[in-house]
């Protein structure tokens, strides 16, 4: 073996024994708002996302269907109004309080949330610590249909 090959594959065995890869799929309902990953982030971590599927935004409509990018449209009715509707998004919300309403005895959670847009393929340093949601750019997911799928690649040093 010549010496490049010596310093690659030594590269490798280092790099395998220090830095440990979680990896997470996801399966993102285009019906639910939002999908709990499982994952808790930090502020500045770097995570790789990388999507794949096809959803349809409205049931019958031939011209809503999309992959994780979303379609070339706009609306003033979904969670990040400046990218594509229907691309695949992501959230991190860190739990500042819990109250229970009096009358119903549902616990309300107080939340500081950032969203941020994923695609089909990004990295993307976390803007908060917290627990990481998936989900669609558009609020009325009730006659949606179709998922995607997400790989989730986080490395520790």
């Amino acid at each position: 073996m010549e010496r490049g090959g010596v310093l690659l594959a030594l590269s490798f065995i280092f790099l395998t024994f220090f830095i440990q890869e979680t990896r997470v799929v996801v399966a993102v309902p285009a019906q639910v708002a939002w999908t709990d990953t499982g994952l808790e982030v930090e502020e500045g971590e770097a995570l790789i996302f990388e999507a794949s599927g096809t959803i349809s935004l409205q049931a019958g409509n031939p011209e809503g269907f999309c992959d994780p990018e979303g379609l070339d449209l706009k609306t003033a009715q979904q969670p990040l109004i400046e990218e594509k509707l229907g691309m695949l998004i992501g959230k991190v919300a860190r739990l500042l309080s819990t109250e229970i309403d009096p009358e119903t005895k549902e616990i309300k959670r107080l939340e500081e949330e950032r969203l941020f847009p994923i695609g089909r393929t990004r990295e993307i340093e976390m803007p908060l610590s917290g627990r990481l949601y998936l989900g669609i750019n558009e609020n009325v997911v009730e006659d949606n249909s179709g998922e995607f799928l997400v790989v989730i690649r986080k490395f520790r040093k």
